[in-house]
């Protein structure tokens, strides 16, 4: 069983609306990856992002509170990939 196909398309006419092209779209992992330009996500998201320096390693991240329609909270678990900092592992 996988992500229903109508959510996946109401993310992706989300991403859309903003000018971001998907890049891939899976009923299987249930995600919809999505690829713009620095404004455009700023636009997208509601965040304004950041090279972050750390250690000599510059990686993106983002200020601000990240968001999402609200037609989408039942929808969307996560977006990721808008902060690449590492993180700690066990």
């Amino acid at each position: 069983m996988g992500t229903d196909p109508e959510d996946l398309q109401r993310v992706a006419d989300f991403a859309a609306s903003f000018g971001l092209t998907v890049t891939e779209s899976s009923p299987q992992k249930g995600s919809v990856a999505v690829a713009g330009s620095v404004s455009q996500m700023e636009s997208a998201f509601g965040i304004k992002l950041l090279a972050c320096d750390m250690g000599g390693n510059i990686y993106v991240t983002y200020e601000g509170v990240l968001t999402i329609p609200a037609a989408l909270d039942q929808i969307v678990a996560a977006v990721l990939g808008l902060d690449q900092r590492p993180v700690a592992r066990h």
